[in-house]
């Protein structure tokens, strides 16, 4: 049984400068009506995951965790501190500000929310959505907070160490990490 999902494209119309130059990644076609291949230019990994980091830190949507996660899992050579860069100078172009210790605040107040993930079991199949277990969710939240939130400028939450007690965060998920 299947059930019709809503999808909602958003479009940012107010950042219309990139950072970082773009990057061409090539997108080759070949099928019995067409072959070929273009250059694609696109935003530099750093650029897309800062504003993944902000969308984050910003909105309660489990997929952030999940994508910036995954990314982090499977971007060989990213540049962690660009990406921190940017995520400042994204929220210094809006005004805003978020400092280490709001964004560690932020990232318990979503792990301890039992809806994190709901935005995101429809999207996958099945045995992908079974998949999203709180083991899971423990490992994408430790490997973003290791790997992203721990390197942005600033002090520590005054309460970081007492959270990473309750929830049982062992740091494994994140030692590949610079």
């Amino acid at each position: 049984m299947t059930f019709p999902i809503r999808l909602k494209v958003e479009i940012n119309t107010r950042e219309i400068e990139a950072y970082d130059p773009p990057q061409a990644l090539a997108l080759r076609i070949d099928n019995p009506w067409f072959a070929g291949e273009a250059p694609i230019p696109t935003f530099s990994r750093e650029e897309m995951l800062a504003t993944k980091l902000r969308a984050l830190l910003q909105r309660d949507k489990g997929r952030d965790l999940y994508d910036l996660s995954h990314a982090l899992f499977v971007f060989d050579g990213l540049d962690v501190a660009r990406v921190t860069e940017l995520f400042g100078r994204y929220l210094q172009l809006a005004g805003q500000s978020i400092s280490r210790a709001q964004a560690e605040e932020r990232m318990f107040a979503k792990l301890a929310n039992p809806r994190l993930l709901t935005d995101m079991r429809p999207l996958l199949p099945a045995a992908q959505s079974k998949a999203l277990s709180e083991d899971a969710t423990n490992d994408a939240f430790e490997r973003v907070f290791e790997g992203l939130i721990a390197k942005i400028a600033g002090d520590t939450w005054v309460r970081t160490e007492e959270m990473k007690e309750r929830f049982r965060l062992t740091g494994s998920s994140a030692q590949n990490f610079p």
